[in-house]
């Protein structure tokens, strides 16, 4: 294929078809004609020699010779000129050959790429056909294995559904029999209330009688009994009653005010006390029997059915973030355990040679759950029986200074000036005003009476209620410390819930206070003087 460049050829191409022959057959018929053509001139020659030739006779051998050299001659050019004739026609046959070919071939590629869209076209369609088909296949096996499992499912749930139907109708059936416990939760014991003659047969009168004494007694205007029920007594004396309120809220409120029974003229030996279980009451009979045969009664107490020590009987009344504590009574490092509590406390430093036990001593108890908000740090512990500690809000300006503090009282073996004491308090709170809000609580010692605790006409403080109108020269220092300092007390001015702070054999007293600067007054929402009640677990 000389000539013919082999990556230009392209078989199916007419015009390349026919480039490819000419250049093939050209240069033979060239050659041939011009090997074999003869000219005019010598045709000519030819044929007169042929026509001489005619008229002789026959040749002699060397006449044969020259005949036959004619002979060959005339043979050879009727070859030549065959050969011309012949390879024009074979020249025009290949050409029509090939370009039948090409034309063939050229239809054969249509035909198969027709073809073979075709087959992709339907082999595309049988194998989304047969995807689809298989897909279904696992689907509705897959759907089946659910539809049974769910089904299974369902069978359960339905049977557990039954099940808490069950539980639940018996638990609603066991909820409307209330327990005996239940009941007396809501009882309430009055002791010493006097027995009318119209009370016999006559619960109404009874109910009348206890719903007096909590509206003129303790002043709960807003609670009454829904029934109560007179106890017949062994002696001649009036029989228990017990009454029962219409909620745990109205009985807390009855038990917090029942101190105020006492200075009532009216009701002074009336007492109330909660319903316990005739099996408890027995038990803590026997409990304070033991204590009162050992001579422990004044450093332990009943609580529930346990005994505990009184200091903790006390602490396990209320749940309070900060505790303040006066006469700790600890010797040296001793401190105060208390479970969910940390000790921050000063102990005297120097106790009497014949002292059986510490002596004075002021403490803070401060909840763990206190020290996860706030950063605690002692502040100052410089003075005995004075401490001071400081809670500042972690990430926070808000800050307290707290202080609790002891005054022995007038008399006492550990005699105190009192005018040291207060000159020394007074210096703390000017030195520690700035660092945050301050509060001051402890044993004062000190009977105030009806004296003003601010400058009147100037400051602007609400009224105090007064309950103890005893005053001393501790109480007139105390007021004086108070007006220098423009801090008041909060005692019978906030809340409506004030008390005496000390009650011993000797008589009723306040001596211990709470103290905050004037502008803090608006900051307290509430105030109380607990009286302790121990009760039952």
């Amino acid at each position: 294929m000389e000539g013919l460049s082999i990556i230009e050829f392209d078989p199916l191409c007419t015009q390349s078809a026919e480039s490819y022959v000419e250049s093939v057959m050209t240069p033979k018929i060239n050659k041939v004609a011009t090997a074999e053509i003869h000219t005019a001139a010598n045709t000519s020659e030819l044929v007169s020699n042929f026509n001489k030739g005619a008229s002789l006779k026959r040749p002699l051998d060397s006449d044969s010779s020259n005949k036959d050299s004619v002979k060959k001659l005339r043979s050879d050019d009727s070859n030549s000129i065959a050969t011309k004739v012949c390879s024009n026609t074979d020249m025009s046959d290949l050409k029509h050959l090939v370009y039948s070919l090409t034309q063939s071939m050229n239809t054969m590629h249509i035909s198969l790429t027709e073809r073979i869209d075709t087959l992709e076209k339907n082999m595309s369609k049988d194998l989304a056909q047969l995807i689809e088909q298989k897909v279904k296949h696992e689907v509705s096996q897959a759907k089946k294995e659910i539809n049974g499992k769910l089904s299974s499912f369902k069978d359960q749930v339905n049977v557990l559904e039954g099940k808490v139907n069950s539980m639940e109708q018996s638990y609603a059936s066991v909820v409307k029999q209330p327990s005996v416990n239940d009941e007396k939760k809501l009882n309430i014991v009055i002791k010493g209330l006097p027995h009318g003659k119209n009370e016999e047969n006559n619960p109404q009168c009874t109910l009348n009688k206890v719903n007096s004494l909590i509206r003129d007694g303790l002043k709960l205007s807003n609670i009454k009994f829904l029934k109560a029920e007179r106890k017949v007594s062994r002696d001649s004396k009036s029989g228990l009653i017990i009454a029962k309120v219409h909620s745990l809220e109205d009985k807390k409120s009855i038990m917090k005010a029942k101190s105020k029974l006492k200075g009532n003229k009216s009701f002074s030996s009336v007492y109330i006390e909660n319903d316990i279980p005739w099996e408890v009451r027995s038990q803590q009979n026997n409990l304070r029997t033991i204590l009162k045969e050992i001579g422990k009664s004044d450093k332990y107490r009943v609580v529930g059915s346990k005994i505990v020590p009184f200091r903790k009987s006390v602490l396990l009344c209320g749940d309070y973030d900060v505790i303040a504590l006066c006469e700790t009574f600890l010797r040296n490092s001793d401190t105060i355990s208390v479970p969910g509590y940390r000790f921050v406390g000063k102990n005297r430093s120097v106790l009497h040679r014949n002292a059986k036990r510490g002596s004075g001593g002021v403490c803070f108890l401060i909840k763990d759950s206190v020290y996860k908000f706030f950063d605690v740090t002692l502040l100052d512990c410089s003075k005995e029986d004075i401490l001071w500690i400081k809670l500042q809000e972690k990430g926070s300006t808000l800050c307290f200074c707290l202080c609790v503090c002891y005054l022995p009282p007038e008399g006492s073996s550990r005699w105190c000036d009192p005018e040291t004491f207060f000159a020394d308090l007074l210096y703390q709170v000017y030195k520690y005003q700035n660092e945050g809000t301050v509060c001051i609580s402890g044993d004062f010692n000190s009977r105030i009476g009806y004296n003003t605790d601010f400058i009147e006409g100037v400051d602007r403080i609400p009224s105090r209620e007064v309950i103890d109108k005893t005053e001393h020269h501790y109480g007139d220092l105390f007021v004086d410390f108070l007006v220098d300092s423009n801090f008041c007390v909060l005692n019978g001015r906030i809340g409506n819930e004030n008390n005496y702070t000390c009650v011993s054999k000797k008589g009723k007293s306040v001596v211990d206070y709470v103290v905050v600067p004037h502008e803090s007054i608006p900051s307290v929402s509430d105030f109380k003087v607990n009286t302790i009640y121990i009760r039952p677990d």
